[in-house]
């Protein structure tokens, strides 16, 4: 019989953003599946904290049979330029994909040559890239590892401002662009739902705020005087474990997600969610 196959797979492997950790899924995927995996990390290309070194080793392979690329299709130019000449040469090519908006843009049709298939997250994804793709788009979604999210609850103390507080949370990042993420909509659903002086509060929690300024002072301004608390800055992946643990329910009233990778985290520990009926979360 043949060697099993081999599987390159390159991704933003440190990063700690949705991306990254839907490349690391994969490849804790196919640790466990005792596939061969050689890594090659493109976090550089990010603008985001990139301290996640869960996959931090590959296998030292000499050759390989499948590429499995977990990179934006957006700069798929930026990494060839980064890597052999022969990358995609006499091996199958596999570019797992995200995209949040309904029409995929024409100015990266032409990256479908370099592939054999798409992998998306989403039947979302898959609704805006399968019509004009000229390869087979695949659902592949997101390897969901259980949270160990029972250890690290005990911090609950340390969010609330109040004795019994009812705790409301939403998580995102400021460079995927503030409007999609839409983290105004529950201020201002949350100020009309709720009198200050109820036992209830609101934990935004974002990183990147330098990337929209204005934006971020606007959202800062409208939370002013009620019970919202704005958490700025990277924190360890323990700490924001132990936030969603904490937390009541998890909130998202996006405008559109890829997939939506913290409201399946949230569901994953038994929180009850209020997220928009739209886009790559309806999956689940």
């Amino acid at each position: 019989g043949r060697a099993p196959l081999s599987v390159n797979v390159s991704g933003y492997l440190r990063d700690e953003s949705g991306w990254g950790a839907s490349a690391r899924g994969y490849v804790r995927a196919l640790r466990r599946l005792g596939v061969p995996t050689r890594l090659a990390d493109f976090s550089a290309l990010t603008s985001n904290r990139s301290g996640d070194q869960t996959c931090a080793e590959g296998d030292a392979l000499s050759d390989w049979d499948v590429n499995l690329m977990c990179i934006d299709a957006g700069q798929h130019f930026a990494v060839l330029s980064r890597t052999d000449e022969d990358l995609f040469e006499r091996r199958y090519n596999i570019g797992a994909w995200a995209w949040e908006l309904q029409r995929f843009p024409a100015r990266w049709y032409d990256r479908f040559a370099y592939y054999d298939e798409i992998w998306v997250g989403s039947s979302f994804i898959a609704s805006a890239i399968a019509p004009i793709s000229p390869i087979p788009v695949v659902r592949i979604p997101p390897v969901m590892a259980p949270s160990m999210g029972g250890l690290v609850a005990a911090d609950r103390a340390r969010w609330m401002r109040r004795p019994d507080e009812f705790l409301f949370l939403f998580m995102f990042d400021v460079h995927s662009h503030l409007p999609r993420k839409n983290p105004l909509a529950i201020v201002e659903a949350f100020r009309r739902a709720f009198h200050p002086a109820e036992p209830v509060r609101l934990i935004l929690k974002c990183v990147n705020a330098e990337s929209d300024p204005a934006g971020f002072r606007t959202l800062v301004d409208r939370a002013s005087g009620a019970q919202i608390d704005i958490h700025s800055g990277y924190v360890s992946a323990e700490e924001l474990r132990g936030l969603m643990s904490s937390c009541d329910a998890y909130v998202s009233l996006h405008r559109s997600e890829g997939i939506g990778l913290t409201i399946a985290d949230a569901m994953g520990l038994g929180k009850p969610v209020i997220a928009t009926g739209w886009s790559g979360n309806t999956d689940f």
